[in-house]
């Protein structure tokens, strides 16, 4: 395990005071001791060297200049950037990164079982022992993609499961749409794709004691980087991967997806909660899901069959259509058969 670089509350005050002291502007350098004005002293300095550390600020003798985030370097990731935006939106969260890990998963499960609060963010940036739905291998090399897991604690954590995956596959779509520009399409039950392949992979888990779930696991992985990274990679999964470096999305900033997810995730979650909030969920994941509407080969333990792709059901699951008759799928894999016509429920 590599080392850890963490937000806290003193690096967003100062990484706030900076930016009220118009440090953020490009050619704006401050002395450090206009920025420490109404701080502890000996806190400002290593809190300032660990901003440095994290790509955000440059310090040059008694002088410091804020880096914009889009403008740092791609590794590490700026845990303390994330936090302080997270808090100007309403949500306090811990932003945990670190260089490598076996697994976010794993990691995030440790932390939990330890009482990390809800909204936990641990992200890697690279995982050895990276992994998907049934335990498939999620490749997950360095400068190749987002890894993350989000600890969820929200209210009757149990009765999130269901719908879990499909509002973080809203969640990410709507991440990622708003950074790149891009239109991207939801595949049953938990992937992002671009023009058919797949650029982003969804693992949901849950921690049970009993019959009470005490806390989920929501993990997250976007191909972000170039795909001559994965060369020599054993594929993962069916769908031939696509990543958002080869669709010229020069303003990429993985800081600002991560803000924005999480956002967008805890949102939807508390929405579900609310009268009328599950069946909005329901509607908008269906008119986004390539699933639906389609001919598809789905797999199950037993056999392999072609059906209609008809609906979500209440609970989540995808329903279809096979010569006339409705079909529940809740753990079966399913596929888009795009050369086939497409054919009518019921016929």
């Amino acid at each position: 395990m590599s080392h850890v670089v963490g937000s806290s509350s003193l690096k967003c005050t100062v990484l706030e005071r900076l930016s009220l002291l118009g440090a953020d502007r490009r050619t704006e350098i401050l002395p450090v001791a206009a920025v420490g004005e109404g701080l502890m002293r000996g806190v400002v300095v290593p809190s300032l060297r660990q901003l440095a550390e994290e790509g955000l600020v440059q310090l040059e003798g008694g002088r410091v200049r804020m880096i914009p985030v889009h403008e740092k370097p791609f590794e590490p990731l700026a845990p303390s950037w994330i936090a302080l935006q997270l808090l100007h939106k309403g949500y306090s969260a811990p932003v945990l990164y670190w260089d490598c890990l076996t697994s976010t998963q794993r990691m995030a499960r440790r932390l939990a079982d330890r009482g990390a609060p809800h909204g936990t963010i641990v992200v890697a940036g690279e995982q050895t022992e990276g992994r998907g739905r049934r335990g498939n291998r999620w490749c997950s090399p360095r400068r190749g993609g987002l890894y993350l897991t989000v600890v969820l604690r929200q209210g009757d954590s149990g009765a999130l499961m269901p719908l879990l995956n499909l509002a973080a596959g809203l969640a990410v779509r709507e991440s990622l749409q708003e950074e790149s520009g891009i239109s991207l399409a939801l595949k049953w039950p938990n992937d992002v794709l671009y023009n058919g392949r797949k650029l982003c992979g969804i693992l949901s888990e849950a921690r049970t004691a009993g019959s009470t779930v005490q806390y989920l696991l929501l993990g997250i992985g976007v191909n972000t980087g170039p795909l001559a990274v994965f060369e020599g990679i054993p594929k993962q999964g069916a769908l031939p991967a696509a990543s958002l470096d080869e669709l010229n999305t020069a303003s990429l900033c993985r800081e600002r997806i991560v803000v924005h997810l999480l956002c967008s995730l805890l949102q939807y979650l508390e929405r579900q909660q609310q009268e009328g909030g599950r069946e909005q969920l329901l509607e908008t994941f269906a008119r986004h899901c390539c699933s639906v509407g389609q001919r598809l080969r789905v797999r199950s333990a037993s056999e392999t069959f072609e059906a209609w792709g008809a609906g979500i059901g209440p609970d989540g699951s995808l329903l279809v259509d096979r010569n006339g008759e409705t079909l529940v799928l809740r753990s079966e894999e399913v596929f888009q058969i795009r050369e086939a016509p497409a054919i009518q429920s019921g016929t």
